[in-house]
């Protein structure tokens, strides 16, 4: 039995150091794929700063300028609502800069989570060529301790493509994992960058997961699974 104990333990190093969670996750992200309220084709749909979209608190920095939206939108149909903008999963996806096209807007929601526990937040980020776009876009993510206001990381993500003219191109983007401080995480999408015009977002997660950081992990920790056997 101890030799079974054993190939169990190894199994389960082998998924930390691989980083491959060692059970199924469950996505705590309400709304992450936008797809509500439905907007009927083609759609567009601007909420302003101080509002609610579903789930997602949509705020303005302090520092950041009046007026501030984000938007909703679904364009699949028509020639002059640009077919070509279509979304990364659905029919819709949203618009951190808004029609206001400034930085300070951002959207944010509050889920319950374990202390102690490790989660990593995902989604997917795209950047568009038109004469109403340009790319690289840049997005910043927080994750906060929603009791203590402590901020638990924070990652600004540039993308990498390089869409032709009238092209949308979709990006996938990972945080390391972040240990839970608290019963209740905070996570924020905010546009912070001025010379972006269109910083599309679409299918956000945050997920538990097996899968420590690397400044968690340690050689006593890795000795600690073996002595218990």
């Amino acid at each position: 039995m101890k030799s079974q104990a054993l190939v169990g333990t190894w199994l389960t190093l082998a998924f930390l150091v691989a980083g491959i969670p060692a059970f199924a996750a469950v996505n705590l992200v309400a709304g992450g794929d936008f797809e509500a309220p439905p907007l009927g084709s083609p759609g567009y749909l601007v909420v302003p700063a101080g509002n609610y979209l579903g789930p997602w608190y949509v705020g303005n920095e302090p520092t950041a300028g009046v007026g501030n939206n984000v938007t909703l939108e679904q364009f699949p149909a028509l020639p002059s609502f640009n077919p070509w903008l279509t979304a990364h999963g659905g029919v819709q996806y949203l618009d951190l800069t808004g029609v206001a096209n400034q930085p300070g807007s951002y959207i944010e929601q509050v889920m319950a989570t374990t202390p102690g526990s490790y989660y990593q937040l995902y989604y997917w980020a795209g950047s568009a060529n038109s004469p109403f776009h340009t790319y690289p876009i840049t997005i910043t993510s927080l994750i906060i301790d929603q009791n203590s206001a402590t901020v638990l990381a924070t990652d600004n993500y540039t993308t990498t493509a390089a869409p032709s003219f009238n092209q949308v191109i979709w990006e996938y983007h990972v945080l390391p994992a972040v240990q839970a401080t608290g019963p209740l995480t905070r996570i924020r999408f905010l546009n912070s960058f001025s010379q972006q015009d269109a910083c599309l977002l679409d299918d956000i997660g945050y997920e538990e997961t097996g899968v420590v950081s690397v400044e968690a992990r340690s050689w006593g920790s890795v000795k600690a699974l073996f002595n218990t056997h």
